[in-house]
């Protein structure tokens, strides 16, 4: 699944549609899942923390 999300993201980086529809409608969501998961106060950083999960996966990913 994960490869699939990466691979989605790479057609979306290319300027590609309806990949970056699709991409930055699944990533509303996913962010919109963390902030509904934070404390109100916290709520805030939910972008900047879907971002480092992105980076992590993207090291998982390339064996880092």
């Amino acid at each position: 699944m994960i490869t699939l999300w990466f691979e989605i993201v790479g057609l979306a980086a290319r300027g590609g549609e309806p990949f970056q529809t699709i991409a930055g409608q699944i990533a509303d969501v996913f962010v919109g899942w963390i902030e509904a998961h934070l404390p109100d106060s916290e709520r805030h950083s939910a972008a900047d923390l879907f971002a480092h999960l992105e980076g992590r996966m993207l090291l998982t990913v390339i064996g880092r």
